[in-house]
């Protein structure tokens, strides 16, 4: 079975296309959702020495108070990293042992994978791009955030000339070119060389 890391910049719209590999009953294992539900218990108290308790709203993790702080300040991200990045590492590892004997290879989803050195650990890699100014207009859309606010997460990513160095494929999400053709393509190829 292989391991795909499939990435891209906020907004690019990774979450949709892992959905229509979902789609092609690939399994996809989103590294920011397992990490959330992690943060919100099996690393609360880790989390909690880092930020204090503002960093929880009951026992529910106060997402725009823990944005602020990372986004603010780089090395409270970094320490949060080194945090969830292992944990999310382990979770991934006992997840794909239930698809070993079932699949032909299996996504995971992850912002940072090459920020983070995750792609170190996988087969191949999926980079999924969009123009910037879509990624700002998605993002105002889901997000409800202003433009400095989105402006401020998007530096603190990787640009996407620098992660297409590392990636094996690319997707170009950008509502003009067709999504599933390449997506077919790059199914078809993974298939063959499992």
């Amino acid at each position: 079975m292989l391991k795909i890391g499939i990435t891209g910049g906020i907004g690019s719209g990774k979450t949709f296309i892992t959905a229509l590999f979902s789609k092609l009953k690939i399994p996809v294992y989103n590294s920011d959702s397992r990490a959330k539900e992690l943060m919100a218990t099996f690393l609360k108290k880790d989390i909690i020495n880092l930020f204090g308790e503002k960093a929880y709203l009951g026992n529910r993790i106060n997402k725009s108070f823990i944005a602020n702080e990372i986004f603010s300040h780089p090395s409270l991200r970094k320490a949060l990293n080194d945090i969830v990045h292992p944990a999310v590492k382990n979770d991934f590892n006992e997840w794909c042992k239930m698809y070993s004997s079932t699949a032909t290879y299996v996504l995971k989803e992850s912002a940072l994978l090459f920020e983070t050195n995750i792609y170190k650990t996988l087969d191949k890699t999926i980079l999924v791009t969009a123009p910037i100014t879509l990624r700002i207009e998605r993002l105002k859309k889901r997000d409800k955030l202003s433009e400095n606010e989105i402006k401020k997460r998007i530096d603190s990513q990787w640009s996407d000339l620098e992660k297409q160095k590392l990636a094996d494929y690319s997707i170009v999400n950008d509502e003009k070119i067709l999504i599933l053709p390449q997506i077919i393509t790059i199914h078809k190829t993974l298939i063959n060389q499992s």
